[in-house]
């Protein structure tokens, strides 16, 4: 099915700079509108989805008043909405199985739609596509990051218009002489004053502070899996409304001690462990450190790599685990 923008459909294209050429004007002003939001900080009754993680639900049935991700240095956080419903999900795809990524989200909204297993004799509604993070990053990862979904999502068997693609070229700003990413981060939530007009999604620049365990569960965790798991992973049961991390499969015969983070430097950590190591937060080396020391103290995980954490939420906003 096709790919739209502003009712266009997309053609074949080759290179991100010829969708940009054939495309760019048609996008630019959402972007540049959402680039002047100023970010908005979430905590309660949140949905945090982290890097190679998605998640869908249903503002009909579910309990959360904001789902979102941040931190999208060359990443992309993607948000499909099933149009005229209130089920939406939301990835952080980071170029790592970007396919099986696309395809679990779309599955889990039909499940959704269905109230269970998907019915491929259905007609869904179309879908729309909001897409933010990345920039002119001198390895071209954004824009590889970028090419990939507009290729996935125009061999989708529906229609997907782009409401929004803050990404690469259209999330870029150049401070002394270097590119950055202007938007790292995306809120989501549902209700009658969408900023992007009646009956659309209320999407907006957005940051997580992740101190508070109640708030967002198991962060560290969740971050040290990315050092031997390529996969995305879907991170909530909209049956059973509870969050899901894990089970992961640990390596350990190749996993590193903490003690080679621990004699490095901030650069040091910067230009080993991130793709972008000059526009990352002041807190990126301290969290790598922190997730690899995660790792060495937790070596019973190595027996328990099946484990799974359930976590729901109480009618205070806070996740507690079951």
């Amino acid at each position: 099915m096709p790919l739209f923008v502003n009712k266009k459909k997309i053609e074949d294209f080759e290179t991100i700079e010829e969708f940009w050429a054939k495309y760019g004007d048609d996008l630019r002003a959402a972007a540049e509108k959402f680039k002047q939001m100023n970010p908005e900080a979430e905590k309660m009754k949140l949905l945090y989805v982290s890097q190679r993680e998605y998640a869908t639900i249903d503002w009909g049935t579910d309990n959360i008043c904001t789902i979102g991700s941040d931190e999208a240095t060359t990443c992309h956080v993607i948000v499909l909405h099933f149009q005229g419903t209130g089920i939406v999900s939301l990835g952080h795809i980071d170029g790592s199985k970007v396919g099986f990524g696309v395809k679990g989200m779309l599955n889990e909204m039909k499940a959704a739609l269905c109230k269970g297993s998907v019915d491929e004799s259905i007609q869904y509604p179309s879908v729309d596509l909001y897409m933010a993070g990345g920039f002119c990053d001198n390895r071209g990862i954004s824009q590889s990051n970028t090419m990939k979904l507009l290729k996935l999502f125009m061999k989708q068997e529906i229609n997907i218009y782009i409401q929004l693609a803050c990404v690469s070229e259209l999330n870029d700003v150049v401070h002394e002489g270097n590119h950055w990413p202007v938007v790292y981060g995306v809120g989501v939530s549902f209700g009658k004053n969408s900023r992007f007009g009646l009956g659309l999604l209320d999407i907006y620049p957005a940051y997580f502070p992740k101190e508070n365990e109640e708030v967002i569960p198991q962060i560290t965790l969740r971050g040290a899996r990315l050092v031997m798991d390529k996969t995305m992973r879907s991170l909530y049961d909209g049956k059973k409304k509870q969050m899901t991390i894990g089970p992961y499969d640990w390596f350990w015969d190749i996993l590193k001690n903490d003690d080679d983070t621990r004699d490095l430097t901030d650069g040091e950590i910067r230009r080993n462990f991130s793709t972008s190591p000059l526009v990352e937060k002041p807190e990126f080396s301290q969290t790598i450190k922190e997730q690899y020391k995660y790792l060495a103290d937790n070596v019973i995980l190595q027996s328990t790599k099946n484990q799974v954490l359930h976590y729901i939420l109480n009618p205070e906003g806070k996740w507690v685990p079951t």
